[in-house]
């Protein structure tokens, strides 16, 4: 193209090939149909769907351009039931639905309760909260408009009138009515705020206490009638032929249940009474034997202390061993080797000194020696071993030579004893027969056989004097 007629000159420029009147090397709308972006969105007109000056794309795809669309953002879905509330938030959709005005969880177009305060029906009882006298799950509605709800109401009907003096009687059937009225409760046609008294009034009242006597089971105590209440008393106050179990004196200590006797089955137990050493809560304060002592600390008190042995005293009376009968305070001592008397001690008689098997209480006449006791063998020592109170007949000295005859065969000469021939000059010497004298050898010499030969010449001598 002559560049006198070239719309498009540069060195870059390209001819306009689509005939829009936009050179090609800016146009951003190319091709045979290709319509240039005229309202500016970035889209060029043959396929924009949104056109004009103030036209905005479909950004959320929702098929309305966004300067005409009331639902926009990624999740918007449009309002297809024309209530003005995009459907992405919309509770109420469909064709005649219809949003919550009054928020009350129930869209208007299936809402019973409707306005500003009105509240859904929640009982199911056909009416609306904000109207409805009667709530709750049971709840049925006043239908004979005294005010009180059906399911409460004792006396419905559709004359029906509430007991307004409490009397239990409907005030439509009610012959005795107003503030202080009370039935006829026995039946004699007055009203019993004006009846003389309750029963047949022909029997009086004699204790005028209301109640006639007929039906007064003491018409000379106002303090009993029928439905009186029960007093301390061990009487039958209520007219019910029963005296209650708590008015009785089960175990005669004059005190009864109901005046504080915790325990009405034992005589030393009731409220005030001393109190006893006896595992019982005898003045009823809620502790058993306060007051008492436990000395020696075994978590048992003193009073309480059982004798298990039954020798008649307890350990806190003294008895220092309660498992054997015959140990106790005072005790005699017997020979058992024990303390029986409780004295912290027991007798040296009872004790084994020389360890022999045998104590003094038990016939060993000398505890200090072991070869002495009740059953010992009798030895040549010049004691009594067997603690028989005798030595045996050998165990004497006739001759006084120091030696026991049980020891000496010669004991019938002081001069000779057996034993008394050993010569300190010989090794040789023997016992000649019978024991007494010695038997020297042939070998000793002379000088040594010479004396012995002078003492028996002597001995000869005074014998045949004697004879």
């Amino acid at each position: 193209i002559c560049e006198d007629i070239d719309e498009c000159t540069g060195d870059d420029a390209q001819p306009d090939t689509d005939g829009d009147g936009i050179c090609e090397d800016i146009d951003t709308c190319t091709g045979d149909d290709a319509q240039p972006d005229t309202d500016g969105d970035g889209i060029c007109e043959d396929i924009d769907e949104c056109t004009g000056d103030d036209a905005q794309p479909d950004t959320d795809g929702d098929g309305i351009c966004e300067d005409i669309d009331t639902c926009t953002g990624d999740d918007a879905q449009p309002d297809t039931d024309g209530d003005g509330i995009c459907e992405d938030i919309d509770e109420c959709t469909g064709d005649d639905a219809q949003p919550d005005t009054d928020s009350d969880g129930i869209c208007e177009d299936i809402d019973e309760c409707t306005g500003d305060d009105a509240q859904p029906d929640t009982d199911d009882d056909g009416i609306c909260e904000d109207l409805d006298l009667c709530i709750g799950d049971d709840a049925q509605p006043d239908t004979d408009d005294d005010g009180i709800c059906e399911d409460i109401d004792e006396c419905t009907g559709d004359d029906a009138q509430p007991d307004t003096d409490d009397d239990g009687i409907c005030e439509d059937i009610d012959e005795c009515t107003g503030d202080d009225a009370q039935g006829d409760t026995d039946g004699d046609g007055i009203c019993e705020d004006i009846d003389l008294c309750i029963g047949d009034d022909n029997s009086f009242d004699a204790d005028a206490d209301g109640y006639c006597a007929d039906l007064d089971c003491r018409d000379d105590d106002d303090d009993a009638y029928p439905g009186a209440e029960e007093l301390c008393n061990g009487l039958d106050d209520d007219c019910d032929d029963d005296v209650p179990a708590d008015e009785t004196d089960f175990d005669g200590d004059l005190f009864r249940i109901c005046d504080g006797d915790c325990d009405d089955d034992i005589a030393s137990v009731y409220d005030g009474a001393p109190e006893l050493c006896d595992d019982l809560d005898n003045n009823c304060d809620g502790t058993a034997d306060e007051g008492f002592e436990d000395s020696n600390g075994d978590d048992i008190l003193d009073c309480l202390e059982e004798d298990l042995d039954n020798d008649g005293q307890s350990p806190f009376e003294g008895d220092c061993d309660d498992t054997n009968a015959d140990i106790y305070d005072g005790a005699l001592e017997l020979c058992d080797g024990l303390d029986n008397d409780c004295d912290g001690e027991v007798p040296a008689v009872e004790r084994d000194g020389d360890s022999d098997g045998y104590t003094e209480c038990e016939g060993d006449c000398n505890d200090d020696d072991d070869r002495v006791g009740p059953d010992a063998l009798e030895l040549c020592d010049g004691i009594d071993n067997d603690c028989d109170g005798e030595l045996t007949d050998d165990e004497v000295d006739n001759d006084d030579d120091g030696v026991l005859a049980c020891d000496d065969s010669c004991d019938d000469d002081p001069n000779i004893s057996t034993g008394a021939c050993e010569d300190p000059l010989s090794d040789e010497n023997s016992y000649i027969a019978g024991g007494c004298g010695c038997d020297v050898s042939p070998t000793a010499p002379l000088s040594a056989l010479l004396p012995l030969m002078l003492g028996g010449l002597l001995l000869r001598r005074r014998r045949s004097a004697v004879f």
